[in-house]
Order: C-alpha cells, then structure tokens, then sequence
C-alpha cells in the first residue's frame, strides 16, 4: 500500500504542473569590479496558482573578458536566494553567450572552460561572493543566501531553496564583477521558467520533539512517509527566520545541540518529487551559566579572541554550523587568540564552544575575511 501511495502522490503532483516564462530582456551592464548598471534586475510574476515546484534562469547573452569575474544570484519574493554561478570559467571569456541554470543540467559549470552556448548546467559555486546590499548576505545565517557545491559544505539547489513557496511577486537577479581589470554585459536580460502546482504536504508527517540534560538540547524526530529524501535541521532565533545547521538522509534520528538562550527547531523534508514539507516547530530555552569567559568580536575578518578572567584550564573548539571539528587547543592563559584564517576557508557562521569543568557555553561567531 505504501507503494501505491507514493506513486499517487507523484501522479497527481505531476498532472497539476504549469509551466511559464517570464523574461525581463533589457540589457545589463557589469561594471568592473562592482555591482552591474541594473542591481537588482527585477521581473514580476503573477497569474501562477499553486506552489513551486520548478525554477530555471536563462541568462540572454553574456560577453565578458574574465567571466569568472561575475557571480549571479536569484531571490525569491519571499526573501529566499540561491547562488547561481559563483567563479567558473576561470581565465575564460564568452561572447553573446546565452545559457540556462537548472537542476535537470547534466553538469556543473566548469571551474577552468566556458561551457556551450544553449547549453544547461546546475547551479556552481566555487567561491562564496559578498554581494553588495540589498542582496541577502553571505551564507549561512538569517538573511542569507543559500550555495550549491562545489565550494564549501552547502549543496543547495533550486529545489531545496524555492520548492513550495509562493511564485507570485517580485524575483531578483544580483549580478556582480568580483575582480579588477574587466568588465561586461549581458545583451539580452534574463528569463525564469517557473512551474508551480501540486499541492503542499501534510507538516505532521515529520514528528519533531526536544529535551534538555544540563547544557545539552536533544531534538529527536522521525517520520514514517518514504518519499522524502533529505532531511535538514533548521534553527532560529525568533521563530520566523530560520537556517539549516546539519542534514541527513536518516528516517530518524537524534541531535544533541549545546547552546545558551532561547532557540526554535524545525525539520524540512525533502521529497524526491522536489517539494518540502516542514516539521512542528519546538522551542527550548537554554540555562545561561556564569563562566568568566568572553569571546569577541562577533564578527571577524581575521581571527576570534577568548579571554579568560579566572586563569583556569580551559578548552576551546571551532565547529562548522554541519558539526565538523576543525581546530581545538587547552590553555589557562588570559587572552587566547584563535587564527581562523589559517583553517576556515569558507566565509560564514562558526561556533566557538568553551569548556570549564563541566560547564560548556557556545559562541556563533561570522567569518568574513
């Protein structure tokens, strides 16, 4: 039965798509090292019924010198973004070329050659860019833009990032020359295909639970539906914006969280149709402790600074938002400087975490160099 299910699921989900092209054609100028003549370029979709389920992009003839110089992003009108290219082609230059970015492309952009003219290729990034404002920020946090891989421990797609929202509004395309020496146009504009339909799944099919032992928050969840194919954990501070900390494949499963302060959890799921459904939301407030232990500045360019008042051993962590350690160290010592330019290559949130004794605190730290 559960077969037959899911396959009516896909049916009906497939039997309810419409697909439309909306296309913004005036030209764009990239300016040399800047963000390009029309920033945002903008076109407004309206009419669609249902939610997403499909995003493409169609760039109109791109001519640079240097083209891994330009780096695009799209944003929804409901304030999701996704990087689109981000440093391909390097040392290559293109001449009225005109291509699509999709999930159905049989590859990635090329770090080193152009690709084909007409051709279709995924979402690529191997840099993660600091667009100039109002674009959203860089990921991951509250107000950024989600990446696909290569580069960095995101591997987000039009999918996971538009699948199920509201096509209706007002989309964006940031475009922006991230180096020196050249500059460009895109002749044409720009096209999105959007199909939208279907319709959302049930929220209770993924069962979302927490608990709390001392400094530690246990999110437990689980679901029984099979057509889901991922699954991301996603905190926020406020109960709205919320951003992905870790993913899995696993049906269930149970994630130990040390923080102090008052946070939100949801779990997304990912089906193999594209769409998503998301989890009950849980809050947990976290007992603050009163460890003499300050770290600053929350924001860096360079390096984080631990400074301990009492003098006593203490150890000192770096994680990635996925749970990755990547540098660690003992030290009594009143002022600690931790060189996250010398292991974090990848701009984005980090956490600190601080051990006394048995009392554990957690810092969220920005790298941005």
């Amino acid at each position: 039965m559960k077969k037959h299910y899911t396959l009516f699921f896909s049916l009906l989900l497939s039997l309810s798509v419409k697909a439309t092209i909306f296309t913004n054609s005036n030209a764009i100028t990239i300016v040399d090292n800047d963000k390009a003549s029309t920033y945002p370029s903008q076109l407004t979709v309206s009419g669609m019924s249902g939610l997403v389920s499909n995003v493409q992009v169609t760039i109109h003839g791109l001519s640079h010198v240097y083209v891994s110089d330009v780096s695009l992003l799209l944003q929804a009108p409901s304030g999701e973004a996704l990087l689109l290219q981000s440093f391909c082609a390097d040392g290559a230059s293109a001449t009225n070329l005109t291509y699509t970015i999709a999930d159905i492309g049989a590859t990635q952009f090329s770090a080193a050659s152009i690709w084909s003219n007409n051709g279709t290729y995924k979402p690529t990034s191997y840099m993660w860019d600091i667009f100039p404002s109002p674009a959203p920020l860089t990921p991951p946090g509250f107000g950024s833009y989600n990446a696909p891989g290569p580069f960095g421990p995101q591997t987000a797609t039009f999918a996971s990032t538009f699948n199920g929202i509201n096509p209706n509004g007002t989309w964006k395309l940031f475009i922006g020359d991230f180096a020196s020496g050249d500059a460009g146009t895109i002749s044409g504009g720009w096209s999105l295909n959007i199909s939208s339909g279907g319709f959302p799944l049930t929220m209770a099919q993924i069962q979302l639970s927490a608990s709390q032992k001392n400094q530690e928050t246990y999110l437990n969840w689980n679901t029984q539906e099979n057509f889901y194919q991922n699954f991301m954990l996603e905190e926020s501070e406020d109960g709205i914006h919320f951003y992905t900390i870790s993913s899995t494949t696993n049906f269930a499963s149970t994630t130990a969280i040390t923080d102090a302060g008052a946070r939100f959890y949801r779990i997304k799921g990912l089906t193999v149709d594209g769409n998503f459904a998301y989890s009950n939301i849980v809050s947990i407030v976290s007992k603050e402790n009163t460890m003499p232990i300050e770290v600053f500045p929350s924001t860096t360019q360079h390096a984080v600074f631990v400074r301990n008042t009492e003098l006593k051993d203490t150890k000192i962590a770096v994680y990635s938002l996925t749970g990755s350690a990547l540098y660690s160290l003992t030290s009594s010592s009143e002022m600690v400087e931790i060189p996250l330019h010398s292991f974090v290559y990848t701009p984005g949130y980090y956490v600190v975490r601080i051990q006394q004794d048995e009392t554990t605190k957690t810092y969220k730290i920005l790298y941005q160099p």
